[in-house]
């Protein structure tokens, strides 16, 4: 339709008149106005001054056919030069589908209001058609405010543009998209949301408008930075300690393995990620080890125990500590090989003592700080007529032992060579005094004390 700049029509087409149902000599006669709907026709005037200034218009509005029906179109004018004279070249499409399309999604949208993500439906221009409540809050746009206008305005900060604009433009080919998208509150902060964008087909197979599912991600980003701030704080710690560490699925799978482990079985962390523990130690197969992890793991019940493995390379003592958790256990353990050796070395250094004391022709006891007899000899068994295992475990100052002076009366305890030993740390000798036996013989001795000094 050509018309000039007082609104008379110059030129229609065929499909102009059919579509409005009056002849090619009937819409010569008219103006835009007389087939606009009324609530657009005022604003006709407007239209032709933005036209004058841009030169290009595109716009929606409906045409009002000869039968009354009211037909959605979408307009695009742009000024010509026709028989030597300024005018306005206008064509209309018919978006009866698409109106409808959008209808449908307005309705359906109103099924969603009550979801607690952000649900908002946009025509292909970008302009909110459907705004729930969840968007409400999390866009903080309430939908009266937000219905109508650009999305763009709304919630896409700067930045983002060109982002949306690649996202928008596979929507209108017929494409969906889901992914993170930095969005803006109406404060102007920015956050992280996940968004589900589909495309909405309307009767004809074109895209007739846009349905957008969006989340708010900020405390979940947050939540994945703290745990994998959390994370890397937990590898450093078992990174450094000397104890192997590894941790296994609840199919005994190696999930984490330490540099400690690494240096203590001799096997890198590349070679033992992601395997059956089993399947990398082989020899341990079918061991303590398996038996106490599978316990472990079905039992949900920490598991320590030390033991001593007998094939090679790994021949050693280990002292172990299995501790299950939801997905798997956690095994802490250390080579006590040298440990081992050390007590034996010291359990038979004290073998050797004993019997080299035992041979003692002197009664000889050894009390600690509490005044506690924890040793005694078989020559102080016979001195004082009580076995070894009825010294052992009383008090050097037990008023049961009848100590006594020269003169026969009770000798002080805090005059005792033990207790002159004890509180004044120094060597006590050759101090007499009498006990009563049980038999009531009285025996005198003669008796040297020296405290014991940890160096």
């Amino acid at each position: 339709m050509i018309h000039d700049l007082d609104g008379h029509f110059l030129e229609v087409n065929r499909v102009a008149c059919e579509r409005l149902g009056y002849t090619r000599d009937e819409m010569l006669s008219m103006t835009p106005v007389d087939v606009d709907a009324p609530e657009y026709a005022d604003l006709v005037p407007a239209r032709v001054e933005a036209l004058r200034e841009r030169g290009h218009f595109i716009f929606e509005g409906a045409h009002v056919a000869r039968d009354g029906k009211v037909i959605p179109v979408e307009l695009s004018s742009r000024l010509i030069d026709y028989q030597g004279k300024q005018a306005i070249l206008t064509t209309a499409r018919d978006i009866t589908d698409r109106k409808r399309a959008q209808e449908e999604i307005r309705f359906h949208a109103q099924l969603l209001h009550a979801v607690e993500q952000a649900v908002i439906a946009i025509d292909l221009e970008a302009t909110v058609l459907y705004w729930n409540r969840a968007a409400e809050e999390i866009y903080g746009w309430c939908a009266d405010e937000a219905l109508g206008r650009s999305l763009v305005e709304l919630i896409i900060p700067p930045e983002m543009l060109a982002r949306a604009g690649e996202i928008t433009a596979r929507l209108r080919r017929g494409e969906s998209w889901s992914g993170e998208f930095l969005a803006r509150h109406r404060n102007g902060d920015t956050f992280p949301v996940f968004i589900t964008d589909s495309p909405v087909f309307g009767p004809d197979g074109e895209v007739a408008a846009i349905i957008g599912v969006s989340t708010n991600v900020s405390e979940r980003k947050r939540a994945e930075e703290a745990l994998l701030t959390a994370n890397q704080q937990l590898d450093n710690i078992l990174s450094s300690i000397s104890d192997g560490f590894f941790a296994l699925d609840n199919d005994l799978v190696i999930t984490y393995y330490n540099p400690s482990a690494e240096q203590l079985l001799g096997v890198d962390r590349e070679t033992a990620l992601g395997r059956p523990l089993f399947d990398v130690f082989v020899e341990a197969r079918g061991s303590i080890f398996e038996e106490r992890y599978r316990w472990a793991i079905e039992h949900k019940a920490p598991v320590f125990f030390e033991t001593y493995f007998a094939t090679g390379p790994y021949r050693n003592w280990y002292d172990v500590r299995v501790y299950p958790y939801q997905d798997g256990i956690a095994v802490y353990f250390r080579v006590t090989t040298d440990r081992k050796v050390a007590e034996e070395a010291l359990r038979e250094a004290e073998r050797r003592l004993d019997r080299m004391l035992q041979t003692m022709v002197d009664g000889m006891v050894v009390v600690d700080l509490d005044g506690e007899i924890t040793y005694a000899n078989e020559a102080a068994e016979r001195i004082l007529g009580v076995s070894k295992d009825e010294i052992r475990g009383r008090y050097y100052h037990d008023r049961g032992w009848r100590q006594i002076d020269a003169n026969g009366t009770p000798y002080p305890p805090d005059r005792l060579p033990v207790a002159l030993a004890l509180d004044e740390q120094r060597e006590v000798d050759g101090l007499e005094h009498g006990i009563v036996a049980p038999d009531g013989q009285v025996k005198w001795l003669s008796v040297n004390a020296a405290p014991l000094i940890d160096e």
